[in-house]
């Protein structure tokens, strides 16, 4: 079996969750981590899983049998039970892209600073994400949306979008693949126009301020309890 080594930065990652990750588990803390940390986590799971793969989970006794493996065994299972997670981006602007496929048990995701087209597999939450938040992160809906090597785009159970502080321009039509959307706040963007919301039938809540808007939406959504459309340049509020 292939010895894995285990950056200082993983190590200490480990050491840490293995004290402190109960909060994280139960949902109470998000797993908070930077693009850089995620990739070295890529790496080391991928390894992780070739050496599961080469002596079946079923030999439990063989991977026992390195402490080392013990602990990056560890963060395999904390990365799959893992509910919540964010991606931080504090530094200078990263390029390279990051795997989420391993994040199975995800209701919760939030980018900050880090744009999603660098974000691999998302198609793999459509069907237990709850709420996605993307800050300064996206520039067109549909790349969090939409994946070209999927058949089918629904996102079933995504009820809260806070897609607030980013540079888009307008929307297209992938909040179809949202039909149980309740939440959306896409504030502090550059859109002149919001009809392509007239699909999200129940949304209760839209926040629309500080964008471009010149007048009120002309759309039905029955469902809808809060419109927020301060700070745009709407003159005529008759509707």
């Amino acid at each position: 079996m292939e010895e894995i080594i285990t950056p200082p930065e993983i190590k200490t990652l480990v050491d840490f969750l293995l004290n402190n990750g109960g909060p994280v588990i139960s949902g109470h803390t998000k797993f908070s981590v930077t693009p850089k940390i995620l990739k070295q986590i890529n790496i080391i799971l991928d390894k992780v899983k070739g050496d599961i793969y080469v002596s079946s989970l079923t030999n439990a006794d063989l991977i026992n049998k390195y402490a080392k493996k013990n602990e990056l065994m560890f963060l395999y299972d904390f990365v799959k039970k893992t509910p919540k997670l964010k991606i931080s981006n504090t530094a200078s602007s990263h390029d390279f892209n990051v795997d989420i496929a391993d994040f199975s048990n995800l209701n919760y995701l939030e980018l900050y600073k880090f744009n999603v087209k660098h974000v691999k597999n998302l198609k793999f939450l459509r069907d237990h994400l709850d709420t996605v938040v993307c800050i300064r992160s996206l520039d067109n809906v549909g790349d969090l949306l939409l994946s070209p090597d999927s058949d089918c785009d629904i996102w079933s159970k995504l009820k809260n979008a806070k897609l607030s502080r980013n540079d888009i321009l307008s929307l297209d039509q992938s909040f179809i693949y949202t039909p149980w959307l309740q939440y959306l706040d896409i504030s502090y963007n550059h859109l002149t126009d919001l009809r392509p919301l007239t699909c999200l039938r129940r949304l209760t809540y839209l926040n629309a301020s500080y964008n471009r808007l010149t007048e009120i939406p002309a759309f039905d959504l029955p469902e809808l309890k809060t419109l927020l459309l301060g700070s745009n340049h709407i003159s005529d509020i008759s509707g």
